[in-house]
């Protein structure tokens, strides 16, 4: 589906897209966000108006754009965080004439250089302390397991991520070739063939889909995925898995078609 309320809990981190969330967005760009809007009633109220019509035009469209983009971001659609970074650009561009206006004005006197040098500074510290405080992707202890699998895998054999938002930890520090939901050629599964290894109620589905693949696969299921997860159940409990550490499980397919 579109809508990232189709998706169970663990998986919506990973359907959100790879950049930050709404509300961190909000708070980065507190200082952005009222140039941005004073940007937008100009140009409504003609103030930002050209006489050149291909700037107008091109105002008009970053108006609808901007529009566009809300909606996207703001609403649960699948990877609706990768429209932030863009929905910042067009906010940006609103928000410049606002901005050096204010400025020039600040800067002819004393007073308003100090409130200049007072307004950078909070917008430093808010911003040093927004990013301080975010979640890493994956921790410390999870890191230290993936570049362990380069230490006990042989050279041929695979990784895996169960979640595509650890695709390019596994990736780098494993040192080996990764198979993930969608991004490397290595992946043999269709998105319905993910679909059953995730939910599917069979796991002899699950072992066929691994058979597919010709040999070790050292697989990665990171903190975000519970306990109670069928799939993350299946791996845990089922003898052909070996826990080597405790996000990381060697499966060998040969084993299997013993």
């Amino acid at each position: 589906g579109w809508f990232l309320t189709n998706f169970p809990e663990h998986l919506k981190l990973m359907f959100t897209g790879l950049y930050i969330n709404f509300e961190t967005f909000h708070l980065a760009n507190i200082y952005l966000l009222p140039f941005s809007g004073i940007g937008v009633l100009l140009f409504l109220f003609g103030k930002l108006r050209s006489k050149e019509p291909a700037l107008a035009s091109r105002l008009l469209l970053g108006l609808v754009s901007l529009i566009v983009l809300f909606i996207l971001s703001y609403f649960p659609f699948i990877y609706h965080n990768r429209f932030l970074i863009i929905f910042d650009f067009v906010l940006i561009i609103f928000a410049v004439y606002p901005f050096a206006l204010l400025i020039t004005r600040l800067l002819k006197n004393v007073e308003g250089r100090v409130m200049l040098a007072l307004l950078l500074l909070g917008f430093i510290l808010f911003n040093g302390y927004t990013v301080w405080n975010q979640k890493p992707q994956v921790y410390p202890d999870e890191l230290a397991e993936i570049r362990a699998i380069d230490t006990i895998a042989q050279p041929d054999d695979y990784a895996m991520t169960t979640e595509s938002i650890y695709t390019p930890w596994v990736q780098a520090f494993s040192n080996r070739t990764t198979i993930d939901p969608g991004f490397f050629p290595t992946n043999q599964w269709t998105y319905p063939m993910w679909q059953e290894f995730w939910y599917g109620k069979s796991n002899n589905r699950r072992h066929e889909l691994l058979q597919m693949y010709d040999r070790p696969i050292y697989i990665f299921v990171g903190n975000i995925v519970p306990d109670d997860v069928l799939y993350k159940s299946f791996i845990n409990s089922d003898p052909y898995f070996v826990q080597v550490s405790p996000h990381v499980w060697l499966y060998d397919p040969n084993w299997a078609r013993i």
